[in-house]
């Protein structure tokens, strides 16, 4: 009769009946604990499917005791009594559990939502902003969900052979955009063999810990890395997150005290796991809006070239800047050069501004240099970042003295003709 008593007035329709307010500050401070850290939520239904889990002292542990739900008996960790049992069981967990994911899904459904309307009004746009408004939130969110102080995500851009990483900071500031270029062969090849599935550390010794960036001498003292792979996208990509902070710590104390010594866990794993598809389904979209800025700007680029060409005076000097200036802003370069043959003397020539601002003629004899290689294969040449550690730059340094120019990464291309051939350079600076 008791027992029938209980269920009825307590535990049937609690949420209505808890006055003063016992079972609602047990389910309020463990829904609070669960958004800031999903192990507890994974802990406390352990406790609930074997009955007791051994007492280690871990900081979910010592939490979810803290919440009052859990109990110590025995050096074992139990649920505090058979009413919150009840309550909390099984079913209400995974309803919690389904509205953390919920709560994700509904940003990135809304980046989404966001990424369609931007593909409406391109113009103006290109793929860095692209990320930055829409995975920026998703990262952040991501990393505060985890307690990552960095998250980032690394994908392949497939057709360029780069490798683009957006990360994404705790303090909310901006997220950085950074392309890591190709620098020498298979690189990209070697960044998709090794990450195949998902690993974690955590640095014990502060002298031997790795930089991410060496400019700021950044301390990585925990790192969990997941692949994100998927045959259905064919988009290779992997999720960073670095250094798992304290639930409560000082925003302003060194990164040293606020960091967890637990580092990331499986939990952390299984709940990056969760969201996996979602984040290669957004990947994929940003990817694909990335190729139609990419064809727009192709577009453009043609239409301003065929547009100069037919306004000019029909000058060569003047056709040739025209051009080379739409094809500079179709490759996105800051130079874009357009080398002739002169078969006479077997050597490549343009004109070029010089230091002191005055136009000279430049002359290579074909074979020197990276621009009389390509002339001589016909192949294009793609030259990663940074062009004066190759070991043949001796020539592109001894012109960018000449110039006052720096050149750190030239793409170059022959352009065949039957009557003569040329080599085309863009540069990045």
């Amino acid at each position: 009769m008791s027992r029938k008593l209980v269920r009825s007035r307590l535990i049937n329709n609690w949420e209505a009946t808890d006055e003063p307010p016992h079972l609602k500050t047990i389910r309020d401070r463990l829904l609070h604990l669960g958004q800031r850290n999903r192990g507890l939520l994974d802990l406390y239904q352990q406790i609930l499917q074997h009955g007791a889990v051994e007492a280690v002292d871990t900081p979910e542990q010592i939490e979810l005791r803290l919440s009052g739900l859990v109990v110590k008996r025995s050096s074992q960790l139990q649920v505090s009594n058979r009413i919150y049992a009840t309550v909390f069981r099984h079913n209400w967990v995974q309803r919690v559990l389904a509205d953390f994911k919920a709560d994700f899904m509904q940003i990135v459904s809304t980046q989404e939502q966001k990424l369609l309307s931007m593909l409406s009004v391109m113009e103006g746009k290109d793929f860095a902003e692209i990320l930055h408004h829409i995975l920026g939130s998703i990262l952040f969110k991501l990393g505060e969900m985890i307690r990552a102080d960095r998250t980032t995500i690394f994908f392949v851009d497939e057709e360029k052979n780069d490798i683009w990483s957006i990360i994404a900071h705790n303090d909310g500031s901006s997220p950085d955009i950074e392309i890591i270029t190709n620098k020498g062969k298979g690189r990209v090849a070697n960044f998709t063999k090794m990450v195949t599935e998902p690993f974690y550390f955590r640095d014990t010794d502060s002298e031997t810990a790795i930089k991410t960036d060496d400019s700021s001498k950044y301390h990585v003292y925990t790192n969990l890395v997941m692949p994100l792979t998927s045959p259905q996208y064919r988009l290779t990509a992997v999720l960073q997150l670095v250094n798992k902070l304290k639930r409560s710590s000082n925003s302003h104390a060194p990164l040293a005290e606020r960091i967890s010594p637990q580092g990331f866990t499986s939990a952390d794993e299984k709940q990056l796991e969760e969201y996996a598809s979602a984040i290669l389904r957004i990947l994929v979209r940003c990817q694909d809006c990335y190729k139609l800025t990419q064809r727009l700007r192709a577009s453009e680029a043609l239409t301003e070239a065929t547009r100069s060409i037919s306004q000019s005076s029909l000058d060569s000097e003047e056709i040739i800047d025209r051009v080379m200036d739409a094809a500079k802003k179709l490759m996105n370069a800051d130079r874009s050069t357009l080398w002739l043959l002169d078969r006479e003397t077997n050597q490549l020539w343009t004109k070029v501004t010089f230091e002191d601002g005055v136009k000279r003629d430049l002359r290579v004899q074909i074979g020197q240099g990276f621009v009389g290689q390509v002339a001589q294969s016909g192949e294009p040449l793609n030259i990663g970042f940074d062009l004066y550690d190759h070991p043949d730059s001796g020539t592109a340094q001894s012109t960018d003295r000449k110039t006052g120019y720096r050149t750190c990464q030239p793409t170059l291309y022959a352009c065949l003709e039957s009557r003569r051939r040329t080599a085309r350079r863009h540069t990045t600076g």
